[in-house]
């Protein structure tokens, strides 16, 4: 366990490394933050093929904490505002455990995947898109524009033909019906999720979504 801590440990460390290095060197914060973001995601989709689920979750739910304290005191200003309580960058590490706890299992974790996925790579691309080009928010949820929603599913239905056709190995037909079903669910609730929550919402639901797909359509044993 000591060893998969380490390694846990070595590359969230790295990434926030660089995200800092690159915010010192002038990059905005709303392309470190992502980067952080999405990278992120990816790692914790192939901490399983590294390391056991129990040090995933310890791990997790420590860095949660040492994270909210860290951006709170501002010591790491790429990734959040100093003196901010940041329920996102809290939502991140607690997100990922809890789909771990509940899609992580000894003889399968393509929903756990599929879920630090989702919750890696679109959310990155809409924030950036939202941001930069967003100009029609929702009348309710003023930090959401629809640019950026748009963004989200995009991302998320191409990488869902992807996963769904290359890691679980569904028919493409299937996959592209099942992708633009889940890109929308999951555009939708990051849409209408406020202060950081959908770092929570989006992996929950995505990894609800390939869970289900793959009791119905794929003979495996969760």
């Amino acid at each position: 366990m000591i060893f998969d801590i380490a390694i846990i440990l070595a590359v969230y460390g790295g990434i926030v490394c660089v995200t800092e290095i690159l915010g010192r060197h002038g990059v905005l914060i709303l392309l470190t933050r992502k980067y952080a973001h999405a990278l992120s995601g990816v790692a914790a989709a192939l901490l399983p093929f590294a390391v056991e689920k129990n040090s995933a979750l310890a791990c997790g739910i420590v860095g949660a904490i040492i994270l909210g304290f860290l951006v709170l005191k501002g010591y790491l200003p790429a990734i959040g505002s100093h003196g901010v309580f940041d329920v996102g960058v809290v939502m991140f590490p607690l997100g990922l455990s809890l789909c771990a706890f509940l899609f992580w299992s000894d003889t399968n974790f393509l929903a756990y995947q599929y879920a630090a996925l989702m919750l890696g790579l679109p959310d990155a691309v809409a924030g950036i898109v939202g941001t930069r080009y967003g100009g029609n928010f929702f009348k309710r949820y003023s930090t959401k524009s629809f640019e950026g929603s748009a963004a989200f599913f995009a991302t998320a239905f191409f990488l869902s033909i992807f996963f769904l056709t290359t890691g679980v190995g569904i028919s493409l037909g299937i996959a592209v019906a099942y992708a633009a079903l889940a890109g929308l669910i999951l555009a939708v609730i990051e849409g209408v999720s406020r202060w950081g929550t959908d770092n929570l919402t989006v992996p929950l639901a995505a990894g609800t979504l390939v869970f289900s797909l793959l009791k119905t359509f794929v003979t495996v044993v969760l």
